[in-house]
């Protein structure tokens, strides 16, 4: 069974919390086939946003849970079907050093 990738909405007081959520979602998860891409936190929204790849959200839901960890919202995410995946492309292209080239006037 293939994996799909959830986005996982919590509420976390403070960029601390938001760290301490992250860690505990990674540890959750390291024993079970379930993957933990990124997290971002968002301070103006007091909230923390999880990438994962679980076969189901239920199976996302108990791993967070289990460690403690209250969840808002777990949204299935869609990735393109085809020229691989967008996030990555922009990562890279992100940490690309610049390209020499002419300059506008």
């Amino acid at each position: 069974m293939a994996l799909t990738r959830f986005l996982v909405e919590l509420y976390v007081k403070d960029s601390d919390a938001a760290t301490h959520a992250s860690s505990q979602a990674h540890e959750s998860m390291a024993s079970s086939d379930m993957r933990f891409h990124w997290s971002i936190y968002v301070p103006e929204d007091e909230t923390s946003l999880l990438l994962l790849e679980a076969h189901c959200a239920e199976d996302v839901l108990d791993a967070l849970e289990g460690s403690g960890l209250m969840l808002d919202r777990i949204c299935a995410t869609a990735a393109p079907e085809t020229g691989g995946d967008a996030l990555s492309r922009a990562a890279r292209a992100a940490a690309a050093p610049p390209q020499e080239g002419p300059t506008a006037p």
